[in-house]
C-alpha cells in the first residue's frame, strides 16, 4: 500500500544516529538537527512551519559528536 505522505529525502550523512526537533535557526518554526556518528558535523534542516523541511546546513563540532 502506498504511503499517503509525500516523502522527500535529504543527504544528511551516512551514519545518522540521532535526530531531534527544536528551534535552532532563530525563527519561530521547528527545525530538525541530525548527527552523523562517523563525522565531525551536525546538520540543521530548517522547517517551514507546515511540516516540511528544506536542505540544511552543516556545522563542525570539532570532534566526533556523542549526542544532540
Amino acid at each position: 500500500m502506498a504511503s499517503p505522505f509525500k516523502v522527500t529525502e535529504f543527504d544528511s550523512g551516512r551514519y545518522i544516529t540521532n535526530v531531534t526537533a527544536g528551534k535552532f535557526n532563530g525563527d519561530s518554526t521547528t527545525d530538525l538537527a541530525t548527527m552523523d556518528l562517523l563525522s565531525t558535523q551536525i546538520g540543521i534542516l530548517p522547517g517551514d512551519g507546515t511540516g516540511k523541511f528544506s536542505i540544511g546546513s552543516y556545522t563542525s563540532t570539532g570532534e566526533f559528536p556523542l549526542r544532540l
